[in-house]
């Protein structure tokens, strides 16, 4: 998402958008003592999918336009970008089981893996 800003509606002075990458990159340096991250859905700054984007934030002269949701937060971008092998998922999704049951299993395996090679 390349251009994408985290600001304010109504203040784009409000620019937290490296504020946000920059805790990223300071999560992402701890990552390998993690073995799986739960985000916080339709989050601006976490949501891993369908977040709200307003035209503002693609460059549209369409200020007044409704979101649309098609984002994903810039946190969690950024820590997909530096660990792309890190299983992600949000909260929401945790509440169906089968969807729960294939996160767990992902977070076990790469514990497990993470813990045969230190």
């Amino acid at each position: 998402q390349p251009g994408l800003r985290a600001v304010k509606v109504g203040d784009a002075g409000s620019d937290y958008t490296e504020r946000l990458a920059g805790y990223a990159d300071a999560v992402a340096a701890q990552v390998r003592d993690l073995s799986g991250f739960i985000v916080k859905q339709g989050s601006p700054s976490c949501g891993l999918a369908q977040v709200k984007v307003y035209a503002g934030a693609l460059g549209s002269a369409a200020e007044d336009a409704p979101p649309v949701p098609e984002g994903i937060g810039i946190f969690t971008a950024r820590l997909r970008q530096l660990h792309p092998w890190l299983p992600v998922a949000e909260e929401g999704c945790l509440e169906d089981p089968q969807l729960r049951r294939r996160f767990v299993s992902r977070v076990l395996a790469l514990h497990r893996q993470q813990t045969r090679h230190g």
